[in-house]
Order: C-alpha cells, then sequence, then structure tokens
C-alpha cells in the first residue's frame, strides 16, 4: 500500500506510524478516560491525607 508515495506495510504495519495524518490503529475512549482517571485522583488525595495525617500525629519521644 502506498500513501502519498511512501510504501506503507498494512493498516497497522511498522512504517505507518512515521506518516502524519494517516489512518490510526488505536484511538482513545474518552469515557474509560475519565472513568479510571476520576477513581485514581480520588485515590490519590485519599493517599495524600493519609500521610499528612501520619505526619501530623506522629509519635514524638520526651526526651527529644
Amino acid at each position: 500500500m502506498k500513501v502519498d508515495g511512501q510504501s506503507v506495510i498494512g493498516r497497522c504495519g511498522l512504517l505507518e506510524h512515521h506518516i502524519i495524518g494517516g489512518p490510526a490503529c488505536m484511538q482513545i475512549d474518552m469515557g474509560l478516560n475519565v472513568f479510571i482517571t476520576f477513581p485514581r485522583t480520588v485515590a490519590d488525595l485519599f493517599h495524600l491525607l493519609n500521610m499528612v495525617m501520619k505526619f501530623r500525629t506522629a509519635f514524638v519521644t520526651l526526651s527529644s
């Protein structure tokens, strides 16, 4: 297969990713992106809150 005079191997071949604006083999699913990113962000915030609380309530001996 040839595109603009350049040789391309198949639909998802080795050389196709070098052509700008050519057919893509993968797509971004925005729904899945939000479904994964939002819970991950919430989990990261809880982890950050947990670290802050551990530093604030850390045991300190009287001799220090």
